[in-house]
């Protein structure tokens, strides 16, 4: 879910007025839209921490 979340935010991203532009002290790299592979290879584990974040403040309430 984290991958997919962020592939469409940077697809939306990438076609607006105001958007955000990726500078990275690397080496130029593939891109996904505006943001480099790298960068984008974090909306996984984010992801994984919002659900878990989800959970610990909703999963006990039932």
């Amino acid at each position: 879910a984290g991958y997919s979340c962020g592939f469409f935010w940077e697809f939306w991203n990438y076609w607006a007025y105001t958007k955000w532009i990726y500078t990275v002290p690397v080496p130029p790299m593939a891109r996904i839209f505006e943001m480099p592979i790298l960068g984008f290879l974090g909306f996984g584990p984010f992801g994984l921490e919002t659900f878990a974040f989800w959970t610990l403040v909703w999963g006990k309430r039932k």
